[in-house]
């Protein structure tokens, strides 16, 4: 079982404190979600993770070591910018692009996935 570690995460922004000192285990699994308003850094927790911006301070371990490029292979995510295409169903997008990576997590459901309120 693969865990993703977040130790003590700091980034600052012209001055501003965005990240203080964040520590996050992620099993996986799992299935997370990073909520909370406007600028209180669950987009720079996200970029920091795939390596798109650099911490002040911190550390970002996959079962204890630091990520290597190869590791990014086994994360997933999805954000509310994602442009769902016009002419596609929900269902279609998900197992076009995110299901495979569930296909292998023990008790995934292809008949739950399938609900009736994701067409």
């Amino acid at each position: 079982m693969n865990t993703l570690f977040l130790n003590g995460l700091k980034k600052s922004f012209k001055g501003k404190e965005v990240l203080r000192g964040i520590n996050i285990e992620f099993k996986s699994g799992k299935i997370y979600a990073l909520l909370g308003l406007n600028g209180v850094g669950k987009t720079t927790t996200i970029k920091s993770i795939f390596n798109e911006i650099f911490l002040d301070e911190g550390e970002i371990l996959l079962n204890g070591e630091k990520i290597k490029k190869e590791d990014y292979s086994i994360f997933h995510y999805f954000s509310e910018n994602d442009d769902l295409p016009k002419d596609m169903k929900i269902y279609s997008f998900l197992e076009k692009n995110y299901f495979y990576c569930y296909k292998t997590t023990k008790g995934f459901s292809e008949n739950l996935a399938k609900h009736k309120y994701i067409y």
